[in-house]
């Protein structure tokens, strides 16, 4: 039996694992009759992109080992081609592994790649322009947090948690314009999301009505709330219920566009990303593979 290549991809600065000697993992616990493998670590932003388009066509699997923010560098480096994703979850975050059951134990989630046979799912991506996307695209309070973490050298969830709770008495709404099921929408939202996924990470869930195989964007938006109403909001964003809010609306569209605007910073999957041009969001169902127990995915 041939075997399959793997590349494992890690992000050496991703989430509290710092310290972790992922090598020694995978030398232990990685299947080598059905595997050969390679390592590769990034070293900066875009990094991990540029690594895998090197050779990601010599690969049949490509682990990302860090969080969202690493998992959409790996699948935009290997965007067209066969390639499976596998995740070893290691950031602050983690959303995708959350929501499909990936396990957070580095062994078990090198079980769970042993095994991937049995555990191929098939999932959408969003396409913004040339960039993939596999989570969420969001303007306002999520993207300005995603901003500031990304130029600290602390990570992990108390940073995380830290920033957002200090920036939110800060933080001030600007407008937003952008077009989508054929109508032109111009908000000061707190947050407007464009979602495949349900949540950003450590189960705060941003579009709890998102589905990662449903062929559609999820467009959620969180308007303005009066302060004093913060516990209220983040408990029905941990409880999955925030769609029930009188200050969140949301629908489906399979493609939006976002015209340039001055200023405008956005969060793709937790990274900022200036919006430079006109961007135009589509929905490719189906376009990624990834070897997962395939927990809330329908």
């Amino acid at each position: 039996m041939n075997k399959k290549k793997i590349l494992f991809l890690i992000n050496p600065i991703a989430g509290t694992r710092n310290n972790t000697d992922y090598h020694q993992y995978i030398d232990r616990y990685i299947d080598k009759s059905l595997f050969d493998y390679v390592i590769k670590h990034s070293q900066k932003q875009h990094h991990a992109t540029r690594l895998i388009k090197e050779d990601s066509e010599n690969y049949d699997i490509i682990v990302a080992v860090g969080g969202d923010g690493t998992i959409n560098e790996v699948i935009n480096g290997f965007a067209g081609t066969n390639a499976v994703l596998g995740i070893i979850p290691a950031g602050s975050g983690n959303g995708l592994a959350y929501t499909m059951g990936i396990p957070f134990d580095i062994k078990k989630a090198l079980e769970l790649i042993n095994q991937y046979e049995q555990n191929i799912q098939t999932i959408d991506v969003l396409k913004a322009n040339d960039r993939i996307a596999v989570n969420q695209i969001g303007f306002g309070f999520d993207a300005h947090i995603a901003y500031l973490f990304s130029s600290t050298q602390k990570r992990g969830l108390l940073k995380y948690a830290y920033l957002s709770l200090r920036e939110y008495f800060r933080y001030k709404n600007k407008p937003f314009s952008f077009h989508a099921n054929g109508k032109t929408f111009t908000k000061h939202t707190f947050v407007t999301n464009f979602s495949n996924n349900t949540q950003f990470g450590n189960k705060a869930y941003i579009a709890p009505l998102a589905r990662l195989k449903d062929g559609h964007i999820e467009i959620s938006l969180l308007e303005h709330f009066p302060k004093l109403l913060l516990p209220v909001i983040l408990f029905r964003l941990f409880r999955k219920t925030l769609h029930k809010s009188q200050y969140y609306t949301s629908f489906k569209a399979r493609e939006a566009t976002i015209p340039h605007q001055v200023n405008v910073i956005l969060n793709i999957d937790g990274e900022p990303m200036e919006v430079i041009r006109d961007l135009h969001i589509t929905v490719i169902p189906g376009g990624l593979k990834v070897i997962a127990k395939g927990e809330g995915i329908a």
